[in-house]
Formats: structure tokens, C-alpha cells, sequence
């Protein structure tokens, strides 16, 4: 299942407004993912859940032909703290790290 942790080590860098994902490779090859941590959800049926439709810089462009219903979120502007809401900035950061992981692959 994690079988990309063998191949490489990753580094993540968290701002609010800019997320980066990091690596390199044990063939020295570096990689890297950053864009913004913005995400465009759209809500499920259960109460709290949401879809992920889109990620980073596409969502400026999803705004401009979507749906009602969505909702654009960056979970980690926070005046204070690195993180506003978990959930958002878990789901953010996985998908980011996902994103990579298909890069490197």
C-alpha cells in the first residue's frame, strides 16, 4: 500500500498560500509539486462530508462555469495557526502528496 515510502523521501513545505511536496529518489532524481492550497468541494449527502472537484491553480478556472453548490476552501489560512480546518487541510495535503506520487511513478 505505501510502497512509495521505499523509493523516495518527501518533504512538505506549508504556507497559506503555497504548498509544496518535495522528493528525491534513491536514483538522485529530485521532484517537486507546489501550486496553491486551494480545493473546490462540493458537499455529500452525509452531513460534514464533501467531494474534492479541484485542485490548486484550476481552481480559479473551475469558479467561472461551476455549479451553486460548491464551496473553495484553503485549509490552512489561519491568522494564527498553520491549519484552519483539518479536515480540509488532510484531505488538501493527501491529494498534493498524491499528485507527486503520479509524477514520480
Amino acid at each position: 500500500m505505501f510502497s512509495w515510502l521505499e523509493r523516495l523521501i518527501i518533504y512538505v513545505r506549508i504556507r497559506p498560500n503555497w504548498l509544496s511536496v518535495r522528493g528525491v529518489t534513491k536514483q538522485g532524481k529530485a521532484v517537486e509539486y507546489a501550486d496553491i492550497p486551494q480545493v473546490i468541494l462540493q458537499p455529500s449527502g452525509k452531513a460534514g462530508s464533501f467531494k474534492i472537484l479541484e485542485v490548486g491553480s484550476a481552481t480559479k478556472a473551475f469558479l467561472t462555469d461551476s455549479p451553486k453548490e460548491i464551496i473553495q476552501c484553503n485549509g490552512f489560512s489561519h491568522p494564527r495557526t498553520v491549519i484552519s480546518d483539518f479536515n480540509i487541510a488532510l484531505n488538501t495535503l493527501q491529494t498534493f502528496i498524491r499528485t507527486y506520487i503520479r509524477q514520480v511513478d
